[in-house]
């Protein structure tokens, strides 16, 4: 027995440190599922990790800087390894977030034998990509009220973001397009999110396309022109002509591009309103919208949108900071009714003769405002999902 173990060392040492690295992976191989033969390695490994004072724990220490047996980066070698606890550390997560992940496959990860107790390794590179992912990130309110827009509006710019392959390129008709990030990881821990170098490419595109100084008369602020779009507005559809150099746009000053700043000739904005298909096609979901952006949908100020919204019994529930509606209900609404401001932008009339002049017609009212079938047949709005034009994602 002394001769072996004196020939094992020698052979050991030949080649150290490779030769003891490769010695423990056979030996991991060997008793791969023996819990108990895995258990007495770990105690030989501890016995060895508390004499790294003495020369033999040093020499050990060479081939294994990891070599301290309590931890599962034991023989990780050039993979690092995060434990459960150092995970959750890094991503802020709890053990039940930490097997959301692992069901997911969001990082990659290893079992270890440990008996009654498991035991869990995770791909370094892997978790500090995902922390880097999280810290990155941004969310869909934040870049809306950034660029004044509604949320939903968010959903129609970000894209997926993309997989990279060798064959891929710069592409220059990217650059302004907001990324979302698809990273189960991402998703799990913090719902969907935007990339925010995205976001700071979308702004700068926006600025320097814009001309600088006072716009001409009968040019209007992007918001106000939107409102001629009933329902939910073709925002993608619009802001890929503005960055698109199709529409001219204005921003007096140094003021950053929003919705507000901008301003346009209104006639020169897409004629067809948004349809189902560029609706649904989004990677972004979001169910419910705020009582601001309700406001949006229907082209209504706050009051005539709180009573459209209870005249139609549509249920005000808490949403975010404040108080939500249903998306879809909201979006039904716009199909049955119109109010003044959207048939003034879409007919080029001023707002308070028109209301007066509807008034004195008879126009039905309908939920707060006017019926929309009406004010189709007076060729004063258009229907809602009248048609599809250009999709953003079309090159």
């Amino acid at each position: 027995m002394v001769v072996k173990v004196v020939a094992t060392g020698a052979a050991l040492l030949r080649r150290w440190p490779a030769s003891m690295q490769a010695f423990a992976d056979r030996r991991l191989d060997a008793i791969a599922g023996d819990v108990a033969a895995y258990e007495t390695m770990r105690r030989d490994i501890r016995w060895i990790a508390q004499r790294q004072h003495m020369e033999e724990g040093r020499l050990v220490a060479l081939a294994f800087p990891d070599i301290d047996g309590r931890k599962v980066q034991t023989f990780a070698k050039d993979t690092r390894y995060y434990t459960a606890t150092e995970t959750n550390i890094q991503l802020w997560t709890s053990s039940q977030q930490l097997k959301q992940l692992r069901d997911a496959k969001a990082v990659r990860f290893e079992e270890l034998p440990g008996g009654q107790r498991k035991r869990v390794r995770y791909d370094a590179d892997d978790v500090d990509a995902l922390r880097n992912l999280l810290r990155t990130s941004t969310t869909a309110e934040s870049v809306a009220a950034r660029f004044e827009i509604p949320v939903y509006a968010i959903s129609q710019i970000a894209f997926p973001q993309p997989v990279p392959t060798a064959s891929d390129g710069p592409d220059s008709s990217d650059t302004a397009l907001l990324t979302a990030l698809n990273h189960p990881g991402v998703v799990i821990l913090q719902g969907q999110k935007l990339d925010a170098t995205s976001v700071e490419n979308f702004a700068r595109e926006l600025d320097s396309i814009a001309i600088r100084h006072q716009p001409p008369p009968g040019i209007i602020t992007l918001r106000s022109a939107m409102i001629r779009y009933p329902g939910e507005k073709p925002w993608g559809r619009v802001l890929a002509a503005l960055l698109g150099r199709r529409i001219p746009y204005y921003v007096a000053g140094t003021q950053p591009a929003t919705a507000r700043s901008i301003h346009v000739d209104p006639a020169r904005l897409p004629k067809l309103p948004l349809c189902q298909r560029e609706r649904d096609e989004s990677f972004l979901r979001f169910t419910h919208v705020s009582m601001r952006d309700a406001g949006e949908i229907l082209g209504a100020g706050f009051e005539e949108t709180a009573e459209a919204i209870a005249s139609r019994g549509i249920e005000i529930s808490r949403y975010g900071k404040g108080n939500g509606v249903s998306r879809e209900a909201v979006d039904a609404l716009a199909r049955i009714i119109a109010f003044t401001g959207e048939a003034a932008v879409f007919s080029n009339r001023n707002a308070v003769g028109l209301y007066h002049e509807l008034k004195r017609a008879g126009v039905a009212r309908l939920h707060g405002g006017w019926s929309r079938r009406e004010l189709v047949e007076r060729g004063l709005v258009s229907h809602a999902r009248a048609g599809c034009g250009q999709s953003l994602r079309t090159k």
